[in-house]
């Protein structure tokens, strides 16, 4: 008998934790991916206005998918340090010169 209700208990805490894990992943799936993107540019220029274009354009592709932050006039990241903090994971995107990547 008491095999039986030990067996019970194990079922029981088993099902819970399965529940539980199957509670949680749709609660981390939600989360939206951040996008860091850094660049010299100002929002007047090209380069800048199409960092917009980009953000809409993912947003249309991956509704909900991503929080995509766009930095401008250097304001994160002064220009010549993005490579180095994309190798530190500090920033995701940049508009950056072959000068400056081959620095690293």
């Amino acid at each position: 008998m008491t095999t039986s209700l030990f067996r019970r208990g194990l079922l029981a805490a088993t099902a819970a934790t399965a529940l539980l894990g199957a509670v949680a992943l749709p609660a981390q799936a939600q989360s939206k991916i951040p996008l860091r993107i850094s660049t010299p540019a100002v929002a007047d220029d090209w380069h800048g206005k199409m960092w917009t274009v980009f953000k809409d354009s993912l947003d249309k592709s991956a509704p909900g998918e991503f929080d995509v932050q766009i930095n401008l006039n250097a304001a994160l990241f002064k220009q010549g340090t993005e490579p180095a903090a994309m190798a530190r994971g500090n920033l995701e995107l940049s508009s950056i010169s072959a000068f400056d990547i081959a620095k690293l």
